[in-house]
This record gives structure tokens, C-alpha cells and sequence, in this order.
């Protein structure tokens, strides 16, 4: 599990993000991707990034968002939306960070290294996120949001602005009624898929 240490403001006169926390990793202090980015804006050090800084980046975060929704799911209170949504908002931010690195690079400045790890990847975020989409535990909470739904005075930037928007509004939001996306496509073994959506969620 990933430590954050707070920086407060650099010499730069940039206030230090959620991103750019100093993160202290064991035995991992050389990846950049792991690291603090304390360039303005919290731009990542692309010079300083390596196709080898991936896979053990993309291991720890999701190893990281494993145990913060396992934490969620854990959690002996009540849900409500503080600590079901609010917290489903925060999981996952070394996830995003590594993913959108490594996808501009995959996108814009690829190599054989990088697609190689492309076609490991991608097989590892569909298992994670599947994973969570299909976690029982999370979805009982998610549900018992639904049923108080009249009771939650939810805004509507709160059931919009959610990375997982289309579940979230679609449970909770201002609707009496779930309507769930489906499409099927037939494949064969050893097929291998990728998935974007439109809604808030890549696998």
C-alpha cells in the first residue's frame, strides 16, 4: 500500500495536488511514475520514464485499489454517500495516474517495448475492473444508496460527476428506474479484447 506525504506548496509557487503527494514506496523510490511530480501542473517526467517503470507501477496500483475498495466493502458503518461514493471517487488515483501516462505513450510515442506491455495490460485491467463491477459487497452498498434514494438529497453534480457516472446516476440518481447497457459479441478462444466506454470507465 502506497504512502502519501504531503508537500504542501513548492518553491515553485504551485500548490501540491492529490497527484503530486510524495509517495514513498518500498524498494521502489527509483520509479518515476511512483514519485511525487512536482513539475508545474503536476506534469509527469516523461525524459525520466522507461517502459520498465510500468508493470511494477501498474502491480502497486493495483494492488493499491484493491485494498482501498476492499476497505469500502469492509466498512462496518452504514453506507451513505460519503462513504460508498464519495469513497469509490477517491479509490483508485494511482491507477489513473499510471494508466494515463502510459496510454499518451502508447497513443503518441510508442515502441515494441511499450506495445508488448500494452497486450499484458490490457488483459489485467479488464480482470481488474471486471472484478469490481461484478464485487457483490460493493453493489449491496451501492443498492442500499438506491433504496434511500428519496432520503439522500442528492445534487446533481453529485450523481454527474462521478468516474463511474453511468452505474452511479443509473442506481441513485434522479430516476425510478435502472436501465442497464448491453451488447453482446461472440469470440472465439484466444481472443483478446479491449474495451472503451463512453461513460467514465476504460478496460
Amino acid at each position: 500500500m502506497a504512502c502519501y506525504r504531503n508537500k504542501g506548496r513548492h518553491e515553485d509557487g504551485f500548490k501540491a495536488m492529490a497527484t503530486t503527494d510524495e509517495v514513498v514506496m518500498g524498494g521502489q523510490a527509483d520509479n518515476p511514475l511512483l514519485q511525487a511530480w512536482l513539475a508545474p501542473h503536476a506534469t509527469p517526467p516523461f525524459a525520466e520514464i522507461a517502459p520498465d517503470h510500468f508493470m511494477p507501477a501498474f502491480e502497486q496500483a493495483f494492488a493499491d485499489h484493491a485494498a482501498e475498495l476492499d476497505a469500502i466493502t469492509r466498512d462496518p458503518a452504514a453506507p451513505d454517500f460519503a462513504n460508498t461514493i464519495v469513497a469509490l471517487e477517491r479509490a483508485g488515483t494511482l491507477l489513473s495516474k499510471v494508466s494515463a501516462v502510459f496510454h499518451s505513450l502508447v497513443s503518441a510515442h510508442s515502441s515494441p517495448a511499450l506495445l508488448k506491455i500494452d497486450s499484458d495490460v490490457s488483459l489485467r485491467l479488464a480482470r481488474h475492473w471486471n472484478a469490481i463491477l461484478m464485487n457483490a459487497a460493493l453493489f449491496r452498498r451501492v443498492a442500499a444508496l438506491y433504496e434511500a434514494r428519496e432520503s439522500l438529497n442528492l445534487t446533481p453534480e453529485q450523481a454527474r460527476n462521478h468516474k463511474l457516472k453511468n452505474i452511479i446516476t443509473r442506481a441513485i440518481g434522479q430516476k425510478e428506474w435502472v436501465n442497464v447497457d448491453v451488447t453482446t459479441h461472440a469470440l472465439r478462444p484466444g481472443d483478446r479484447v479491449a474495451v472503451k466506454l463512453s461513460d467514465g470507465i476504460d478496460w
